[in-house]
């Protein structure tokens, strides 16, 4: 059941998108993955990436392209979502985000997620990783 949860999640979060992360971007858009796949595998083939680092990027549950607030810039958000929010949720949205930033010039790490437990939150803080709870940002 926390499999088909989570699934569910990810599928409300990507129709959902624009709206959840209007606190932080402007005019978001999810990008297909197919779409940076070809664009991790080019960076894999210059030396940028390694094949796992590849295949992890790969693995982010959404990547969001727009206009960050308030000046907006051009930029990425690298979102990992979870029902409930855990260090490791945290951990893996930086981690994914730094492998990108090889790729895209700004990508910033997000999660989403119905809770988030206080640990998470607080190494969320630590790590600069921005957290939208049913579409409210943190």
């Amino acid at each position: 059941i926390g499999d088909i949860r989570g699934e569910l999640l990810e599928i409300k979060y990507a129709e959902r998108a624009p709206v959840y992360v209007s606190d932080l971007m402007r005019r978001a858009r999810v990008i297909p993955r197919h779409d940076y796949l070809a664009q991790l595998e080019e960076a894999e083939e210059q030396g940028k990436l390694t094949a796992a680092e590849r295949k992890d990027a790969a693995l982010i549950d959404l990547l969001l392209r727009g206009q960050f607030l308030p000046e907006r810039a051009q930029g990425f958000i690298a979102l990992e979502i979870s029902a409930t929010l855990y260090p490791d949720d945290i951990e893996r949205a930086a981690r994914r985000a730094e492998i990108f930033r090889r790729v895209f010039p700004v990508v910033a790490p997000a999660v989403g997620g119905h809770g988030i437990t206080a640990e998470a939150r607080t190494l969320a803080q630590e790590k600069g990783v921005r957290v939208t709870l049913d579409g409210v940002t943190l």
